[in-house]
């Protein structure tokens, strides 16, 4: 008589990969800080780079200074300042997903890594989005224009789409896990008891 003995899973080897992407996050966060005046001029290329297609004119980047309407009448330009900058959106994201590294003590380092990156892609979007915004605004009805979408909707649209970013990141890494097809319901803490096939 043969028989089939269900053996009990074994419980997940914890690696240190949540420690290591928890410091990495760290210091990228601080590297960022240290490194912002380096940054900016980045951002304002990207600026410039984006403007090129929608804006009246040629557009260039000097500094952390992007211009546009080169050509026209008038040549605008947009600083990115230290206040402005993409830098204050995502540090804190940094840290937040070493905190959720920490927490969740490499039970979901997958999730935080990916978390991380989409919540990161989504706030520098949506700063340059402002940009873009405030640059056309300015081209097209002055300063008028361009401090009603930079210090206001364009303000409201950043902290919208940072909180959004917040939220993502906690969801993707909190958030259920699907159970896995084919497996069906073990007791928590017990071992199956053995299965006798004759």
């Amino acid at each position: 008589m043969s028989h089939a003995v269900a053996v009990a899973d074994r419980p997940a080897r914890r690696h240190g990969g949540h420690l290591v992407l928890a410091a990495l996050a760290v210091a990228a966060a601080v590297a960022v800080l240290a490194t912002s005046g380096r940054i900016h001029p980045l951002e304002a290329r990207g600026v410039a780079a984006a403007l090129a297609p929608l804006a009246d004119g040629g557009t260039a980047a000097s500094g952390n200074v992007a211009y546009f309407g080169i050509g026209t009448a008038t040549v605008h330009g947009i600083q990115i300042t230290p206040m402005c900058s993409s830098v204050v959106l995502v540090v804190p994201l940094l840290l937040l997903s070493a905190v959720l590294a920490l927490v969740t003590r490499g039970r979901r380092t997958p999730r935080v890594a990916l978390a991380l990156t989409a919540s990161v892609v989504l706030v520098v979007a949506c700063n340059t989005i402002r940009y873009l915004g405030s640059a056309l605004a300015l081209q097209a009805w002055g300063e008028q224009g361009f401090d009603v979408v930079h210090e206001y909707a364009g303000s409201l649209f950043v902290i919208a789409g940072f909180a959004a970013a917040f939220l993502l990141q906690l969801g993707m890494t909190l958030g259920r896990s699907r159970p896995a097809r084919g497996r069906g319901r073990r007791s928590a803490g017990r071992e199956p008891l053995p299965e006798v096939a004759g």
